[in-house]
């Protein structure tokens, strides 16, 4: 609060702070962190790779593209709201994707399971989205199976733990 006090005294007039996992004790590591457990991931999957995460977060969706890269893998994105952001952030250069990574969804059945990786939107369970139609098997292109790895990349948002456990449940079946 002291430390508080003498920002506010230099003129600071906002302070803008996350908080999540703000009541769990220490502290929690890094955003970059995560490149290397995305990387190993890639590398030791045998099939196709599927990420479901939050389409706002293209500095975790740029990392999970460089690891596809680096492993000669394909890029499928899904979900309207990943589409539309990702071409946003290409625009203003904040997503940088090498010529010839990107594909369709509609292309994925024909790139061989070990040279696939799919981002998606729905790891919060959200009706309709990428990966709740996944894991419920109602997808236009994709039907999950043995030799698949998926990564919910984002804990439950509080009033979403029920939908995000039903993916959850669906992908363990």
């Amino acid at each position: 609060i002291a430390r508080l006090k003498v920002l506010g005294e230099e003129g600071v007039l906002l302070l803008m702070s996350e908080s999540t996992n703000a009541t769990k004790p220490g502290r929690t590591p890094t955003e970059h962190t995560l490149q290397k457990s995305f990387d190993e991931l890639i590398a030791n999957a045998k099939g196709r790779v599927f990420a479901s995460i939050f389409s706002s977060n293209m500095n975790r969706i740029q990392m999970i593209i460089n690891a596809a890269v680096a492993h000669d893998r394909k890029v499928a994105l899904d979900g309207r709201s990943m589409l539309a952001t990702a071409e946003l952030a290409v625009r203003l250069g904040n997503l940088k994707i090498p010529k010839g990574t990107l594909i369709a969804m509609r292309e994925t059945v024909s790139v061989p399971d070990n040279k696939l990786v799919i981002i998606c939107t729905g790891g919060q369970g959200e009706p309709g989205a990428a990966m709740s139609r996944m894991s419920a098997g109602e997808h236009q292109y994709i039907k999950l199976k043995r030799g698949d790895s998926v990564v919910i990349s984002s804990t439950p948002i509080p009033g979403n733990e029920i939908s995000y456990q039903q993916v959850g449940d669906d992908l363990a079946l």
